[in-house]
């Protein structure tokens, strides 16, 4: 299978199309598979809502960015035609991140993703309507647990051949360890949200840990060691060039929570905010804020933030410097990667299309 044609971030569109069909095909077949063990009214709710999360409007990055490590390892993008194992990774990885977000919006209490509702609010709204007794919010969040480990068991069928080459073994090993990462990243996300103060490096632990690791790092080293990379210096530089990308990507997310609109992001605004979720925006307040200004921030943080009141909340970051502050953290990481991009022992070709791949981290609005 040859996922990609040529030139430009037009790569990510044409893999993104040819993902789609290969994960289209896979979805269809668990889809049949568990719908002929039962035909629940509930399960079929949840097992439609995690059909749609998943073939929706994803941005496939994670899967691309093995692709890359793939295309480094074999030293061409013209040479990334893949055996079915190969292919089975890179839908792997976009289905673990499905799962992460099945979690991250129970963990979250989010109700929209990717501009559709989320599982377990579905399942609370039918649930509602029926007057069903009980903790029926509880019972919801639980059916959207269970749907989420549902797929990761298809994770682990996708992974586990019959037969597994030395180069699977090593990308296993990558994969597990980014499943402890991006855990360990969403406990200390969640034991930031207990705290009144957090320090900067807190910060920026969890986004790399629950970010960088598993969107740019790990991918990347999964792709390479796919593809018989073993040099040790490349795949330090992958995770240079990973780690500060994907801490750039995050800063990114955590700005696009403030000022992105909600019909752009499919997403709640200012939900940062309202969960009490130190970002660097935040913390710009806290460090460098007039007490006026902490004053402020103390008023919406942990608080509902209604859409009325979005525009006030983006120009409080805007006036006090906070914005400002975020952007150029941003850049600091872009160029970090940028640089390493380009003393990377690859062909221009790749370091070319890893360039691109760094603008479009800031140039996205979702």
């Amino acid at each position: 299978m040859l996922y990609f044609q040529k030139k430009g971030m037009k790569q990510l569109h044409t893999f993104a199309q040819t993902f789609n069909s290969d994960l289209a095909v896979f979805i269809e077949e668990r889809m049949q598979f568990c719908t002929d063990l039962t035909k629940d009214p509930i399960f079929l709710v949840a097992i439609e809502q995690t059909k749609q999360l998943i073939l929706g409007a994803g941005k496939r990055i994670r899967p691309y960015n093995a692709h890359m490590g793939f295309c480094v390892g074999k030293n061409g993008m013209d040479n990334a035609t893949y055996i079915e194992a190969v292919k089975n990774y890179l839908l792997a990885i976009e289905l673990f991140h499905v799962f992460c977000l099945i979690h991250d919006d129970i963990i979250d209490k989010s109700i929209l993703r990717r501009g559709v509702p989320t599982i377990h609010a579905v399942i609370y709204e039918k649930y509602t309507k029926e007057k069903r007794v009980g903790d029926v919010y509880h019972a919801a969040t639980s059916h959207a647990i269970l749907m989420g480990d549902i797929v990761f068991s298809w994770i682990m069928m996708l992974l586990q051949p019959s037969q597994i080459s030395e180069p699977q073994k090593h990308a296993v090993e990558y994969f597990n360890t980014m499943v402890h990462e991006v855990n360990i990243g969403q406990m200390i996300d969640l034991d930031i949200t207990t705290l009144e103060n957090v320090t900067k490096e807190k910060i920026y632990e969890k986004m790399k840990m629950k970010t960088a690791f598993y969107t740019f790092v790990r991918p990347m080293h999964i792709g390479y060691a796919l593809a018989g990379g073993k040099d040790t210096k490349t795949i330090q530089d992958l995770s240079v060039f990973g780690n500060h990308l994907g801490i750039a990507f995050q800063i990114q997310d955590d700005i696009l929570d403030v000022y992105a609109t909600k019909k752009e992001s499919g997403k709640v605004l200012c939900k940062d905010l309202q969960e009490g979720q130190h970002t660097l925006l935040t913390q710009y307040v806290h460090e460098q804020g007039s007490q006026e200004q902490k004053n402020t921030l103390e008023r919406v943080f942990r608080k509902e933030v209604q859409d009325v009141d979005i525009p006030a909340v983006q120009e409080f970051f805007t006036k006090t410097g906070a914005y400002d502050y975020a952007t150029s953290c941003l850049e600091e990481e872009m160029e970090k990667a940028k640089t390493c991009v380009r003393e990377m022992e690859v062909g221009q070709e790749i370091k070319n299309e890893l360039l691109v791949l760094a603008d479009f981290v800031v140039k996205r609005k979702v």
